[in-house]
């Protein structure tokens, strides 16, 4: 099968933020770029080598709707990013006899440093002795969302989480085989089954490795359709998956120690975006 444009953007393990949700939406990033890529906020493009003209410029409310959830996504740290921060020198001002620097601005920071200063894992040399003589840098709060980049993975784990499946990041639009629940022999046991089976490696303390399964597929079943019409899920299917899952089957006491004390969910790991960083991290 012949490939595509866009399908080799599909090699990238990770994109920047503008570029992903360009792809989300099938707007190919080797053809077309925001008329502002550090605030595409508006989802206004234009095509790349074409003179400027109406035939070049186009709107996407798609874009904006994507790109949109990606950055709040990331800075309410629900989707993990190397951020990157545009930054200025503070600028002094001279009048006759005195002078002053100023201030940043409403949408900006600042940080003092005095010789190395390491920003979510880049890192700004000065030639200035350290100890010597204290500078600041003014930074943009708002992250710079052309050079932001977050994994692919992470970003189709974040998708699947909210049922949106794009066609760039997943091509078949669904699950395959017994986890697609629009296949005519698909079963809701058998999917949940399964998963729990994936997500329970070993029992929460003081539980059986059965009542870690029955509680683990209370909290996740209804999204494998285990839900009745009235959106409960019974006791006898619940009972059934985890006499199935359940592989301490011999009995005995339940263990007080050393046991889990989480269940594994499909919910992403604890994603912190933003390192605070204060004056006393100087060298």
């Amino acid at each position: 099968m012949a490939l595509n444009a866009m399908d080799y953007w599909r090699l990238s393990e990770t994109l920047s933020v503008n570029n992903a949700a360009m792809l989300a939406v099938d707007i190919d990033p080797g053809k077309s770029e925001p008329l502002s890529p550090s605030n595409p906020i508006d989802g206004r493009f234009r095509t790349k080598g074409w003179d400027i003209g109406p035939d070049s410029y186009f709107e996407s409310p798609s874009f904006i709707a994507v790109f949109s959830a990606i950055r709040h996504a990331i800075l309410a740290n629900k989707l993990a990013a190397i951020l990157a921060l545009r930054t200025r020198p503070q600028r002094a001002h001279y009048l006759w006899n005195d002078s002053s620097t100023d201030i940043p601005e409403e949408s900006e920071g600042q940080i003092t440093y005095d010789g190395l200063l390491r920003i979510s894992g880049g890192t700004i040399l000065t030639n200035i002795e350290p100890k010597l003589i204290e500078h600041t840098i003014i930074y943009l709060k708002e992250p710079d969302w052309s050079e932001t980049t977050v994994s692919v993975d992470d970003l189709k784990a974040w998708m699947k989480l909210r049922g949106f499946l794009p066609s760039f990041y997943f091509p078949s639009n669904k699950a395959e085989g017994f986890r697609n629940s629009e296949h005519p022999r698909y079963s809701a046991k058998l999917a949940c089954a399964v998963a729990a089976w994936e997500n329970v490696k070993q029992a929460r303390t003081n539980m059986s490795v059965k009542a870690t399964v029955v509680e683990w597929v209370k909290t996740h079943g209804i999204k494998y359709g285990l839900a009745d019409k009235d959106g409960f899920i019974q006791e006898l299917p619940v009972e059934e998956i985890a006499k199935v899952v359940n592989w301490q089957t011999k009995g005995g006491a339940v263990p007080t120690g050393g046991q889990a004390d989480e269940i594994e969910s499909d919910n992403p790991a604890e994603i912190e975006n933003f390192n605070i960083i204060q004056d006393d991290h100087r060298l």
